[in-house]
C-alpha cells in the first residue's frame, strides 16, 4: 500500500458513524465517549487522528470558535452558525447576505470570496435571563 493509499478502518468508521449519528455539533471528547460505548479500548489519539482523516477527506467539517474545543459537523453544505457563549451550544442557521456585501469586501480587500461563514453570538434560551413579572 503506497504513503498515500490509507485505509479506511473500524475504528475510523466508527468515528464517522458517531459525528453522523449526532443530533449537535460534538466536540473530540465527546466523539471519544459516543465511541468508546461501542469500542471501548479505542484510545483518545485515534480519535482525533480519525477526525483530521474525516475532515481531510472532505466527508467532516472542522469549526473552531473562540479557544473552545474543535467541534465536527456532518453537515457539509455551506450554512452559518448561532453559538451561546455560555454554554457553548450551537446551532445550525443559514443567512443570506445582500450581495453589497460582497461586493463590500471585495472593494476593500481584493479577495475573492470563494465562501464565507457568519457566526452569531449571544445566548440561547436555556441561558438567557428570563424576565421578572
Amino acid at each position: 500500500m503506497s504513503p498515500t493509499q490509507v485505509r479506511r478502518t473500524r475504528q475510523r468508521q466508527l468515528v464517522l458513524e458517531a459525528v453522523l449519528a449526532s443530533d449537535d455539533h460534538p466536540t473530540a471528547a465527546q466523539v471519544y465517549q459516543r465511541v468508546r460505548r461501542r469500542y471501548p479500548a479505542i484510545a483518545y489519539a485515534t480519535i482525533y487522528n480519525a477526525l483530521r482523516w474525516w475532515v481531510g477527506q472532505g466527508v467532516l467539517r472542522e469549526f473552531t470558535f473562540g479557544d473552545a474545543a474543535a467541534r465536527y459537523d456532518r453537515n457539509r453544505d455551506r450554512h452559518d452558525h448561532a453559538i451561546c457563549t455560555r454554554c457553548g451550544r450551537l446551532l445550525d442557521v443559514t443567512v443570506r447576505l445582500p450581495r453589497k456585501i460582497f461586493d463590500d469586501v471585495r472593494r476593500r480587500t481584493g479577495l475573492e470570496i470563494a465562501t464565507h461563514h457568519v457566526q452569531f453570538l449571544g445566548l440561547c434560551p436555556d441561558c438567557a435571563p428570563r424576565p421578572r413579572n
